[in-house]
């Protein structure tokens, strides 16, 4: 029977063919001449592409299973004897130039790839074998992967020589390979970009722990946002743990705080070179965007103070201070807020290689500037407004402490069920750390991540352990010691705090949260004014000593000496009442006198007499008048709906109340309440195993 003519066959290196692709062949009388000349040119370098690529392929083999038939090299270069005139299409140009010039740089792109792996540039990333087939990718990853270096030299020397002995033969140039400036760009311009993604994840979460308050205003939402950020810098890192040389001392601090084990590890690759210097910026446009950056976050930082001040209950009377000289919707301090917003963005538009030069936080709060805009303060007057209107008509308080119970009982069985999963999540990974990763650095350091992440939730919510099972407390108990000793004290769990009657509260509430929360952000506030040198007080006001203890009176007589009239009232924040007193500023007169708890400190009485008597003794004729006005009394001055208030102290003819010892009394684990009884007051499961997590 007659064959069909078949298609002539272009035979490449070693006799590989190069047959024409098969659309081609469809239909009668179908032929290459249908395509131009530049689509045929570019099919025989991609032949030459994947043909180079199978040349590598077997040497590496070779190299990996010695009894393997040798590909003879010499042969190949000797029987390759390509006809310029071959052509699959009419007219076409040197199709088959195009297949060797392409198999040529493909030879020395190899060679000059796995030299690079031996100095230390590790395996090939999959962006460097995007142009190959996915299945032989694969196996050269895992090839190279397993052979020594010396292999490596090797077969990159003999890649060199094929490719040598080809371009002799067939009198096309030999592509040059590349210098070491070549070899270096490509790595470099990759570490410069990886080094830009871990410094913007740095400073992202240097800004969130400053401020979580931008991110939402659920506290769980935010140490879940601040986990998740401390997160992501720990994969970076681990990704490319030679990109720290390239950080700046303050963001190396961050990562090694995150990733402690990153602190013993080695800061650069063998043979890795370090990036070169960014050209230096503008000093005087990082000095002002830094100082602009720090404006700005004063103004959040003290908004936020005011906030916390409005969702604690106190918005209507919220006192005066130096600090809260306006409220967050004053239109010259919203104003001017805006200004440092759009002035940060103008500068970090035009000059975007700045935040390199600022510290982490400052860089944070620059890097996110679009979003810090989009926060309009239109959203928070209505909030703001609303808790003013219920603190100024009296809202019930017990209403507002049984929605306050509810909404920390919902909290605390979220938190509950959270470090539930972490420490089950612990467990499992210490019994069987290979299903996380083959590596042992790996798995060690994913275990001491959860570990720590166990230590920090218990630290944060201690009275959780008593509602967790025995199972679970005891792998608290083995990662923070402390937490036994704590649990089996006398006076744990703590007593609930006592309700203050309506006289000595005097319209003022805080919960002990909100009190911390606001010193904490104040004394962050004052440290930012110290480290800038700006004066922390308001020109009207002076600064104000330090309240010192009680003492005793003086006699009047002295004390009309100096200058003291008795019948001027004692206003706070407006100096001293005498010469030589303490100077009260106004909106800090409560803060010295609040106890963790959240209840006013009683006043402390003088040891040897009181004021009262020390006056009767100067001035009989004063004697059973109504001279205990406000600010003569001993107790501490608090803000209240109608103004400023005083706590009253017992009189002189009442004997002080003796201070009543309570006796210690240690309950059995199962006796206790549930998860938070020192909290809000009632448990959030029932006490005993029954429901226990």
């Amino acid at each position: 029977m007659t064959q069909p003519a078949a298609a002539p066959a272009f035979l490449g290196f070693a006799g590989w063919p190069v047959p024409p692709p098969w659309q081609w062949r469809l239909g009668p009388g179908a032929s290459a001449a249908q395509h131009e000349p530049g689509e045929v040119a570019g099919y025989f370098r991609d032949a030459g592409v994947r043909h180079a690529d199978n040349v590598a392929e077997v040497l590496l083999r070779q190299r990996r299973l010695p009894n393997l038939r040798p590909l003879d090299l010499v042969a190949g270069v000797d029987n390759y004897a390509p006809d310029p005139g071959h052509a699959y299409a009419a007219g076409s140009a040197d199709n088959t130039g195009a297949y060797t010039r392409a198999f040529l740089d493909r030879l020395v792109h190899k060679a000059d790839r796995l030299r690079d792996m031996h100095r230390g540039g590790g395996v090939p990333a999959p962006d460097d074998l995007a142009d190959m087939d996915p299945a032989m990718a694969r196996w050269f990853r895992h090839s190279v992967a397993e052979l020594p270096a010396s292999d490596l030299l090797a077969v990159a020397g003999e890649l060199d020589s094929l490719a040598q002995a080809l371009a002799a033969k067939t009198g096309i140039a030999q592509p040059s390979p590349p210098t070491d400036e070549d070899r270096r760009r490509e790595p470099e311009a990759q570490d410069r970009a990886g080094t830009d993604d871990l410094a913007a994840a740095i400073d992202e979460y240097s800004l969130h722990r400053t401020m979580p308050f931008l991110h939402s205003p659920d506290r769980t939402e935010q140490a879940a946002e601040r986990d998740r950020r401390a997160a992501r810098i720990a994969v970076l890192d681990a990704q490319n743990p030679h990109l720290r040389a390239g950080l700046t001392l303050a963001r190396s601090q961050v990562v090694r705080a995150i990733v402690p084990e990153s602190a013993v590890q080695d800061d650069r690759r063998d043979g890795t070179q370090p990036l070169r210097a960014a050209p230096a910026a503008d000093e005087a446009l990082v000095r002002a965007l830094s100082d602009d950056a720090d404006r700005l976050a004063i103004h959040l930082l003290l908004d936020e103070v005011v906030e916390t001040f409005q969702r604690s209950g106190t918005a209507a009377t919220l006192p005066r201070n130096e600090l809260l000289a306006f409220s967050p919707q004053d239109p010259a301090r919203s104003r001017q807020r805006a200004e440092l917003a759009d002035r940060i963005a103008a500068l970090h538009r035009d000059h975007p290689d700045l935040v390199h030069a600022l510290p982490p936080m400052q860089a944070g709060l620059v890097r996110g500037i679009r979003t810090i805009q989009a926060l309009s303060q239109d959203d928070r007057a209505p909030r703001a407004a609303e808790m003013a209107a219920k603190a100024g008509t009296g809202l019930p308080l017990r209403l507002a402490e049984r929605d306050r119970r509810r909404e920390q009982e919902a909290a605390d069985r979220a938190r509950l069920d959270e470090l539930s999963a972490v420490i089950d999540q612990y467990s499992r990974h210490q019994a069987a750390p290979w299903l996380r990763s083959a590596s042992s650095a790996e798995q060690q350091a994913v275990l001491v991540r959860l570990a720590a992440r166990v230590a920090v939730l218990d630290t944060r919510n201690p009275h959780l352990l008593a509602s967790l099972t025995p199972d679970r407390a005891r792998v608290v108990h083995a990662l923070v010691p402390e937490s036994a000793a704590r649990e089996h004290r006398a006076d744990w769990p703590p007593p609930q705090p006592q309700e203050l009657a309506p006289r000595e509260v005097a319209d003022f509430r805080l919960d002990p949260d909100s009190s911390a929360r606001i010193q904490a952000l104040l004394d962050r506030v004052r440290q930012w004014l110290r480290e800038r040198g700006i004066p922390a007080e308001r020109p009207e006001h002076a600064a104000a000593p330090e309240r010192g203890p009680r003492v005793a009176a003086e006699p009047l007589a002295t004390q009309q000496e100096q200058g003291w009239q008795p019948h001027k009232e004692a206003r706070p924040g407006t100096g001293p009442a005498r010469p030589g007193a303490h100077a009260q500023p106004a909106g800090f007169a409560t803060a010295a006198e609040i106890v963790p708890d959240g209840t006013p400190r009683p006043p402390a009485r003088p040891e040897s007499r009181s004021r009262t008597d020390a006056l009767r003794e100067e001035l009989p004729e004063m004697t059973g008048t109504k001279f205990e006005l406000q600010g003569m009394r001993g107790g501490p001055a608090v803000p209240g709906r109608t103004g400023w208030h005083y706590l009253a102290t017992p009189h002189d003819d009442e004997a002080p109340p003796a201070p009543q010892e309570q006796k210690p009394v240690q309950r059995p684990r199962a006796e206790r309440p549930g998860t938070a009884a020192s909290r809000h007051g009632g448990p959030a499961q029932p006490p005993g195993p029954g429901r226990a997590r």
